[in-house]
């Protein structure tokens, strides 16, 4: 592909992808998103990217790299907008 037949937005390189926000939650941080109505704990083991969201509306949000579940051994990716707060005392009896 030639120089000149680039489309920036494949190489994110757009005022969106460029100027975003600072992520809100840090690495090794337990926090709480809710999957059909019922309460998670996620967490997040890696830097957020920050990426074009696959919702429908053409926008950039950050996702998360987290891991879940029995020895933490199920991982996943959770957009910043989906989680609910940072865990705390109150939630330990939610499911990690």
């Amino acid at each position: 592909m030639e120089a000149n037949n680039i489309n920036n937005n494949d190489l994110h390189n757009n005022d969106e992808m460029n100027n975003h926000p600072v992520a809100k939650y840090k690495v090794g941080q337990i926090v709480i998103t809710s999957f059909a109505g019922i309460l998670k704990k996620r967490h997040i083991y890696m830097e957020p990217n920050w990426v074009k969201l696959n919702d429908g509306i053409d926008r950039y949000g950050w996702v998360y790299p987290v891991d879940y579940g029995l020895g933490l051994q199920s991982e996943g990716f959770l957009a910043e907008k989906n989680i609910i707060r940072i865990a705390n005392d109150s939630d330990n009896l939610i499911v990690l």
